[in-house]
């Protein structure tokens, strides 16, 4: 190689600058761009879920779970209503094929109580079905805070007793059960009339 060349390839070599003009997200190697969607994945070529369409999905599949545990709540509790209403019906016909109508009128009477609790039992149902469809995201967030201070409260006070009784020498029973998607639910419907109160 001349040494005119030599020279010219030496400084070229010295002053040589690499630029990448490519954007965040690409990657080297990757030949299908540039401009590369910024809304979707480089490696797979899908596209991105928004935020918007995270969070939508998030509260879909909550209430989803929220409405098939409360039909299926509300399906136990019928059957164990038909059983009691059936039960004391009996009783109230062997009453009065003994010609006991004072007892039969008391079995009759626990049977209309019972068919008065499973008709609000169902109208609370109701109730709990028609705020669930109407939930936000934000009403999600806020029953699951809801959900973790009851279950904390519950856990912190049967903690309190049992130390109690145990300095005591008393068996320990706990003092507090709660029912936490019952009080989920109840928080649910008060916000579901009080937004309708307002409208």
């Amino acid at each position: 190689m001349p040494e005119e060349e030599k020279v010219y390839t030496s400084m070229y070599s010295r002053n040589a600058e690499l630029y990448h003009h490519g954007i965040q997200g690409q990657k080297w190697g990757v030949t299908n761009g540039p401009p590369y969607p910024l809304d979707s994945d480089v490696s797979t070529g899908k596209r991105l879920k928004t935020k918007d369409e995270i969070r939508s999905e998030k509260l879909e599949k909550y209430k989803a779970k929220e409405s098939n545990y409360d039909s299926k709540k509300q399906v136990s509790e019928n059957k164990r209503f038909d059983k009691q209403i059936d039960s004391n019906m009996n009783k109230a016909q062997k009453a009065i094929d003994k010609g006991d109508s004072l007892k039969a009128n008391k079995f009759k009477q626990r049977a209309s109580d019972v068919a008065i609790q499973k008709a609000l039992r169902d109208g609370y149902h109701y109730m709990n079905q028609q705020a669930i469809k109407e939930l936000t995201y934000e009403d999600m967030i806020h029953e699951k805070k809801v959900a973790i201070g009851v279950g904390a409260a519950a856990v912190g006070a049967n903690a309190a007793a049992g130390g109690l009784m145990f300095a005591m020498g008393v068996p320990f029973i706990p003092i507090m059960t709660v029912d936490i998607p019952e009080v989920v639910s109840d928080s649910r419907i008060r916000n579901y009339n009080k937004k309708h109160e307002t409208n």
